[in-house]
């Protein structure tokens, strides 16, 4: 009797720790630009934020080329990943370092920093021609 009163204990527990409702969301980390799997390039990682999800880019450019095909404010928030940190810093604020010797997954990219002061040292240290904060990557900028 004692054996199925701590087996119902113990089921109770259990099904006390259970989730009420399984997460059955499925993050898609493919590029929402070119379809290459952006965890296969962590450090070129972006992202856009949408009020219900997320876009997520293989590199800055990708997220770039489909930031400037949004409508007005539907994006809510840019990501990059800082070069050298490899911590996500919000894009608005970045620094690009652009035509480095420094490639991307898809080839020529915009290199992101959090501070100038390392944009301009990664600008010396890899020949950079430019950098630009974001408002002046411009579709035109793209091409």
């Amino acid at each position: 009797m004692m054996k199925y009163f701590l087996f119902s204990v113990l089921c109770a527990l259990v099904a006390c720790n259970l989730p009420t409702k399984p997460n059955t969301a499925k993050q898609d980390y493919d590029c929402k630009h070119c379809g290459m799997p952006s965890q296969d390039h962590p450090q070129w990682q972006a992202k856009i934020e949408l009020e219900k999800e997320t876009f997520w880019f293989c590199s800055p450019r990708c997220m770039f080329s489909r930031y400037h095909e949004l409508q007005a404010g539907q994006a809510r928030r840019l990501w990059v990943k800082d070069y050298y940190t490899l911590k996500f810093i919000d894009a608005k604020k970045a620094y690009f370092v652009q035509d480095s010797k420094i490639l991307g997954p898809m080839g020529a990219d915009f290199v992101p920093f959090g501070q100038e002061s390392a944009a301009q040292d990664f600008l010396k240290e890899h020949t950079g021609k430019k950098i630009l904060p974001f408002q002046e990557i411009t579709p035109q900028r793209l091409k």
